[in-house]
């Protein structure tokens, strides 16, 4: 076996001499990596190997990288209609396409959140928004993804969202069981429906409590997505 050096000046080798390596065997060779200027660098080892009768070779990709932050970040996230006064999330990841960790921190206002707000990117990070509305509005806002080192920062993210009030309705506004004997139990059922664009979050509690409770509601709390509905039984 014998190798041919890269050809240009900036990688260097030993002479090459005739190596003979028996089964299972191994041979270290030395490349030495002289740079002039500040950008990257390709070359190539040619290996020969000579059999009986027959010849053949093949390379080994020599490269010098600079060193660099680089990420990968979506463009925006959305998060459509969202209940007022409600927690909504959505997660997304950062990817570290450089050779060498990020170091970070989001710049974003309420009631737009990021979580984790800073760090150290290796590989990949996942990030959560946090999205909490206070008022009926229509929200676009830009947060700022700041690292250290990065040629074009801040990267800029857009974050939107709507928000609006749920609307629930009862398919029936009074109950009456009409008359039941002492002792025993009667059933009814209602429908609570969501007619509104956003998920509701219900809960179902006794106005008084001053007196021994007679009737029972099953489920008394729950989520209501948009146009579903949701059967009460009450006992």
């Amino acid at each position: 076996m014998k190798y041919k050096p890269p050809d240009t000046q900036y990688f260097s080798m030993d002479f090459p001499d005739l190596v003979t390596l028996s089964p299972g065997m191994s041979f270290q060779v030395q490349v030495v990596f002289r740079p002039v200027h500040v950008e990257p660098y390709d070359d190539f080892i040619q290996i020969f190997i000579k059999k009986p009768k027959q010849k053949s070779s093949f390379f080994i990709p020599i490269r010098a990288r600079l060193s660099e932050v680089s990420v990968d970040i979506p463009q925006s996230i959305d998060f459509g209609f969202c209940p007022i006064a409600e927690l909504s999330t959505k997660k997304f990841e950062v990817l570290n396409t450089g050779q060498i960790p990020v170091e970070y921190n989001w710049q974003v206002s309420e009631p737009f959140e990021i979580v984790p707000a800073r760090g150290e990117i290796t590989d990949r990070q996942t990030f959560e928004v946090r999205f909490l509305p206070t008022k009926v509005c229509v929200l676009v806002s830009q947060a700022l993804f700041h690292a250290k080192g990065l040629a074009n920062t801040p990267v800029p993210f857009k974050l939107s969202g709507i928000s609006k009030y749920p609307f629930v309705a009862l398919s029936e506004e009074r109950i009456d069981f009409g008359e039941v004997f002492a002792g025993s139990t009667k059933d009814k059922e209602i429908v609570l429906r969501n007619q509104s664009f956003v998920s509701a979050t219900f809960s179902i509690s006794r106005i008084e409590n001053d007196l021994p409770a007679v009737h029972s509601i099953v489920p008394t709390k729950g989520v209501i997505e948009p146009g579903q509905l949701v059967a009460l039984r009450i006992k």
